[in-house]
């Protein structure tokens, strides 16, 4: 088979050598930026000819998912760590260990424990003061520390007594995660559109590794605070790396089912942090860091085994890459290396096809036309074979596009300005939702699971929706399901207190936050699809960062309430209903693939006109 398959390079090259430079990179470039509509695109061929649920793809699918679990875990987990953990003011201990706390009298049996034994006191130790009898002016703070009712290290803010007035410290730590988040965000989606994929992903995998274990090494709130920055700066660049390798993995008609699963793996495994955390639940905190920084050194040991994207090689002329990746896929799925390396033979580029062939193949090339040359004059073929093989074009302009790129551009420009308010707005009102919503259960772990569960459907109505009725529609869908359900939340909380009233509220406020969250996952997930191969990452890493900017803005709408308890609703409402409009305005991408060049991009603009054009011309003839 190698023989036939390198013959038929020989005779190829022949012929397309007369073929002049200029036509034949021009007719490259038309093929390159081809679509459905004239024959699948090149890089759709290539992976729906390797077999898109073979064991290839299976592999790298579920190791890119498995990332998920330590990456996830590395943020949700302070829940956990920094839970707020029963606590009174400590009174200075008597010779029989025997002091009044709260009201009682409570015996020191341990230094991590407290517990109550009769109902007489003297003096009142409260959480964060103590009282004297007979004198209500005698009101003095907690000299002496705290007592916890669980063991000291239970969490940071007993172990570090992060509490009556130091709360802000524990609070301080999410908000320098959520910084690093937007370096990780901006930088390392950077490197990745700059340098591929996997190398920055195996980077941020190793920074979130040393991060996690240092975490349980932490001395102090300050070494703690520190190492959240680079635990959110990793976290986010696994985040949007992760994503936009399962997006780039598949062709088209694969990527709506793909994406998600991938949605739903996320959520089952922020569900999974529960059961964890509540099994270690009588044991230090820093156990919990421990197995979370155990979990990363699997996920390191197993990353070495996901392949660079081939979208981003295929883009970037990396064809030797491209063909050694095939070779792999190919003996993994059982399939016939000479028929799926075939498939980079498109029209009007059959000399670049073989043109990166790696050292082995081009050996054996080599030494084919000797034995040929042996037998029959071949002068003509060895020097065109020689010229192809030292041809490393690809058909595509090989532009290093930058963030310029998608300032300068109109169409770029639009998707990221429009983009950029939908991850603002999603996040904002996902958590506005939270804040109007009472607590799901007054247990944490139990209400973590809850809470987690509110998330799962989005993967399903991603799934049904996408591509029934368009990408576009979705979105309007949910982001106006958003919007009433935190309005109805709002208002009926406006009107009447009564009880069952309240209920029909917080009902309204979870289904808004069922809505959201599939927003969320939505946007993840098609913005990978309006952004060019060379600065996918980048756009989706500065989309998600605006999306931080919501999170950070939103705690306060609790503040908010206070003053003014329905115009936080009211505002989050309108920020959806307009975000519907804005959509208006986006491309749609059912059924196309992910773009390569800003040209695919301005295609797909023109494209969506062209829709919207020839539905009014239908309803004109109707009419």
């Amino acid at each position: 088979m190698p023989d036939v398959f390198l013959r038929e390079v020989v005779t190829e090259a022949e012929p397309a050598q007369k073929a002049s430079p200029d036509k034949t990179s021009a007719a490259g470039n038309r093929e390159s930026r081809a679509t459905m509509d004239g024959g699948q695109p090149s890089m759709d061929n290539i992976l729906t000819a390797l077999g898109s649920n073979g064991r290839y793809h299976t592999v790298q699918f579920c190791f890119l998912c498995a990332l998920i679990v330590c990456s996830n875990f590395s943020i949700m987990n302070f829940v956990f760590v920094a839970r707020d953990v029963s606590h009174v003011c400590s009174p200075p201990l008597s010779s029989d260990n025997t002091y009044s706390v709260g009201g009682y009298n409570v015996t020191d049996t341990s230094p991590a424990s407290v517990s109550v034994v009769s109902n007489d006191s003297s003096i009142i130790y409260e959480e964060c003061r103590i009282i004297s009898p007979g004198n209500t002016s005698a009101i003095t703070p907690c000299t002496n520390g705290w007592i916890f009712s669980e063991r000291k290290d239970a969490s940071i803010v007993s172990e570090w007594d992060l509490v009556c007035g130091k709360e802000v410290f524990s609070r301080l730590s999410q908000s320098v995660l959520i910084a690093g988040q937007i370096f990780g965000g901006v930088i390392f989606t950077k490197l990745a559109d700059r340098f591929g994929r996997r190398i920055p992903l195996i980077i941020s995998l190793v920074i979130l590794c040393f991060a996690s274990l240092a975490l349980a090494f932490s001395t102090d709130i300050y070494v703690f605070i520190v190492l959240r920055f680079f635990t959110g700066l990793a976290q986010m660049a696994l985040l949007m790396i992760r994503t936009t390798m399962v997006m780039e993995l598949y062709p088209t008609e694969n990527r709506r089912l793909r994406g998600s699963i991938y949605v739903t793996v996320w959520m089952m495994s922020t569900v999974m942090l529960a059961p964890l955390a509540y099994f270690l639940r009588h044991e230090s905190w820093r156990i919990l860091q421990y197995a979370l920084f155990g979990l990363t050194v699997i996920s390191l040991c197993f990353v070495w085994v996901i392949d660079e994207s081939l979208r981003w090689l295929h883009v970037n002329g990396r064809r030797a890459a491209i063909v050694k990746i095939l070779k792999r896929a190919a003996t993994l799925n059982r399939l016939d290396v000479r028929a799926v390396l075939e498939t980079l033979h498109m029209p009007n580029n059959e000399m670049n096809v073989h043109a990166d062939i790696d050292n082995d193949v081009s050996r054996t090339l080599t030494e084919t036309h000797e034995e040929q040359c042996s037998t029959q004059p071949c002068h003509k073929t060895v020097a065109v074979t020689n010229e192809c093989l030292n041809d490393t074009s690809d058909g595509l302009q090989n532009t290093k596009f930058s963030f310029k790129d998608i300032i300068y551009n109109k169409h770029l420009m639009i998707n990221f300005a429009l983009l950029s308010w939908l991850w603002m707005t999603a996040t904002s009102t996902y958590f506005s939702l939270y804040f109007t919503s009472n607590t799901l259960a007054s247990d944490v772990y139990l209400n973590f699971v809850l809470n987690s569960v509110s998330d799962f459907p989005s993967g399903f109505l991603f799934w049904l929706l996408s591509d029934r009725v368009g990408r576009k529609k979705t979105f309007t869908i949910f982001y106006m399901m958003s919007g009433i359900g935190l309005l109805a939340s709002t208002l009926i909380k406006l009107v009447t207190a009564s009880v069952s009233w309240h209920i029909v509220a917080t009902v309204c406020a979870f289904v808004g936050r069922v809505f959201i969250g599939a927003t969320f996952v939505s946007l993840l997930l098609f913005t990978t699809e309006v952004y060019p191969t060379n600065v996918r990452n980048i756009g989706l890493g500065i989309n998600s960062t605006t999306g931080r900017i919501g999170s950070l803005v939103a705690p306060f709408t609790a503040i908010l309430m206070k003053q003014m308890p329905w115009l936080p609703g009211v505002l989050m409402a309108s920020f959806c209903f307009l975000s519907a409009l804005a959509v208006v305005l986006l491309p749609e991408t059912r059924g196309t693939e992910l773009p390569s060049t800003i040209q695919e991009v301005e295609d797909m603009y023109k494209r969506t006109r062209d829709r919207r054009s020839s539905s009014g011309t239908r309803e004109d003839t109707s009419i």
